[in-house]
């Protein structure tokens, strides 16, 4: 669940301000929406933390045997298309995109849209925000496929682009969910939970 924070004077932030209030605050989760204004969020439960981990480790494992790509825990920030600093829990991008980055720019707020993300919906968040997350930033703003991951649920929603936006949905606690963008990836609902 995300608070926002008005700034002295409300003035928007840019990127590169934002940039230097988070390693003023590095203890504080905090985004940045389209406005320049500042989203602070709950940090994660254990549980969630957990799930997260798990995930984010089933995508780094995925990406060292491909090598195609680069994968990205829950802290780093991207600058999407519309200003917005937003963090997903997990990202992936093509080795070309980011590496045709200048390492300037990685080592801030990457101006650019992960391929993939992953949201783990904690049990401070509500499912809407969750949703639109995935939905209206992440694909809104360039991202190929997002998932929802809802834990307490035992729920996928998988967000991808073919032609239009699509959505599958995942329910039963042992049922493998793939990817259609990242070739030969997929995930057991319940290896997440240990």
């Amino acid at each position: 669940m995300y608070k926002k924070v008005k700034t002295p004077q409300n003035i928007p932030l840019s990127s590169d301000e934002f940039f230097e209030l988070c390693g003023v605050y590095p203890e504080v989760p905090m985004e940045l929406d389209a406005q320049g204004r500042i989203l602070v969020h709950e940090p994660s439960g254990s549980e969630t933390g957990k799930y997260q981990a798990n995930f984010i480790g089933e995508l780094w494992l995925w990406n060292r045997n491909t090598q195609t790509g680069y994968t990205f825990e829950s802290s780093a920030g991207f600058t999407l298309p519309d200003g917005s600093v937003r963090q997903p829990d997990a990202a992936w991008i093509e080795k070309s995109r980011y590496e045709a980055l200048s390492l300037d720019l990685r080592t801030k707020f990457a101006p650019i849209c992960p391929d993939f993300v992953a949201e783990v919906r904690s049990l401070s968040d509500r499912f809407a925000e969750t949703y639109q997350k995935c939905l209206e930033i992440w694909m809104g703003q360039g991202a190929k496929e997002a998932w929802l991951i809802d834990p307490q649920d035992g729920l996928i929603l998988v967000f991808y682009r073919e032609g239009s936006q699509v959505k599958e949905e995942h329910h039963a606690a042992d049922e493998m969910v793939g990817s259609r963008l990242l070739n030969g990836f997929q995930v057991e609902l319940k290896s997440l939970k240990r």
